[in-house]
Order: C-alpha cells, then sequence, then structure tokens
C-alpha cells in the first residue's frame, strides 16, 4: 500500500493527484483506489477587498448616490459571509458623507480632483482596508450617465433636438444654455471623437 501526504497547503485551492504517464510506456500503471481522504480547513476571514474603482464622476445635475461594495475573503480568496462597516478616513469636502445605507453622495458642485478616502472593517475590527478615490467630471455629452459619449448618446440628443429641457433629456443641453440645439450636438460628436483617439 502507497500513501501520499501533502501539508501547507494554506492557499491552495485544488490538489491534482496524477499516478503513471502514458508518454513512453505501453503498460503504464493506473491503480485502483480503496479511498481518498483529505481534512478540510475551515474558513477563515483573511482579507477585505474593495470593490469600488479608483474614480467616481460627479453629476452634471443634483447629486447621485453611489454604494460603497466591499467583500470578505477567506485564505483561498473565497467570499465569506459578513458585515462590513464603512466610514470616512480623509475627505478634502466637508459634504461627503456615509450614510447608514453604504453609500456616498456626491453633488453636482462638487469640485473634479477632491479626494476621498474610505475605510472598510468587518464587525470585530481585525480586518480592514482602505481606499482613496478621486472625483472626476462627469464627461459632456454622455446622456444616459455610463461616463462614455457613443452613438446613443448622439442619437439621444437628435431625439430631443428643440425639445422643452425637461429630467429626461436636460443632459442633452450639453452647453447647459436652457436649448438642445445644433451646439449640443457638435460638442457631443466632437467630445465622442476625442475619447475615440
Amino acid at each position: 500500500m502507497l500513501e501520499y501526504t501533502a501539508e501547507n497547503l494554506e492557499n491552495i485551492r485544488y490538489i491534482k493527484a496524477i499516478w503513471g504517464e502514458e508518454k513512453e510506456s505501453v503498460h503504464w500503471w493506473n491503480p485502483y483506489f480503496v479511498g481518498i481522504f483529505a481534512n478540510a480547513g475551515e474558513s477563515t476571514p483573511k482579507e477585505i477587498s474593495i470593490e469600488n474603482g479608483e474614480e467616481f464622476y460627479i453629476p452634471m445635475y443634483d447629486s447621485a448616490k453611489l454604494l460603497l461594495e466591499a467583500k470578505i475573503l477567506d485564505q483561498i480568496g473565497i467570499e465569506v459571509e459578513g458585515d462590513i462597516i464603512w466610514s470616512l478616513v480623509e475627505c478634502n469636502d466637508e459634504n461627503v458623507k456615509i450614510s447608514s445605507d453604504n453609500e456616498i453622495e456626491i453633488s453636482s458642485d462638487m469640485l473634479s480632483g477632491t479626494t476621498i478616502t474610505i475605510k472598510a472593517e468587518n464587525a470585530d475590527g481585525t480586518l480592514t482596508a482602505e481606499k482613496t478615490i478621486t472625483l472626476k467630471a462627469a464627461m459632456p455629452g454622455d446622456t444616459d450617465g455610463d461616463n462614455i459619449i457613443t452613438d446613443i448618446d448622439i442619437l439621444h440628443i437628435i431625439e430631443s433636438y428643440g425639445k422643452t429641457i425637461d429630467s429626461e433629456n436636460r443632459l442633452c443641453d450639453v452647453d447647459k444654455n436652457g436649448t438642445i440645439d445644433i451646439i449640443d450636438l457638435a460638442y457631443a460628436a466632437r467630445y465622442k471623437q476625442i475619447e475615440e483617439k
């Protein structure tokens, strides 16, 4: 009987056992398994991964609530259950707050370049992670809020051309002069061209 063991597998996800090779041998050994036994360790929270990117876009009008997202990961990178508590470490705008719903509200009057450092920690405070996020100006001509100017945005401006500005089409007023006209279309087309280079 042969017995194989493997140790120090703290960060290992999978183990593959191969018996014999068929490369140069006509008769290669293929044993029958009597049994395979493994002692699996318990999942232990090891780190917090903040999922938000490094930039938040400032809305052109009003404000936007952005959800803070993070995961608690175990020793092999699998997500485990657990509450995450958010806090603000540093921000050069005193109006920025984190709500009880784990959201940050970004208003249109905030300045591009403002930095926000957030911290996520698990309920017992044994794991923490920080990330610095920079506020970036919204892209003029982006009418659907995805921070990219595409043909869809251009089409939305064309469809809203000459119409009264309302909450549905106000992002089509690229120059914010109160009318949706050829100037807005030209601006959006130009920004799209620059972005594609």
